[in-house]
């Protein structure tokens, strides 16, 4: 994915603020192919990260979802170089 692009808010080119991707739980699971409650079990156990929380919606960050997903895979590469 790209980085956030900066946006002009305020007609003020001097003032910018970054505008990030924000994932829902639905898309987040069909991502991940995993069900509502599997997810839900991973953020108590703080194996995923914990959801912004927007009134009564939660989205996460497209940038932690990367970033939790390059975890995942050098940890998978480096269990495969010790065996």
């Amino acid at each position: 994915m790209n980085q956030p692009q900066p946006c002009d808010v305020s007609g003020d080119p001097t003032e910018t603020v970054r505008v990030e991707r924000l994932i829902d739980r639905k898309t987040l699971c069909e991502l991940l192919d995993v069900s509502g409650e599997a997810l839900r079990r991973w953020i108590v156990a703080g194996k995923f990260p914990k959801p912004l929380m927007l009134g009564n919606l939660q989205r996460w960050r497209a940038s932690e979802y990367n970033r939790w997903l390059a975890e995942r895979a050098t940890e998978q590469t480096t269990r495969r170089r010790l065996r």
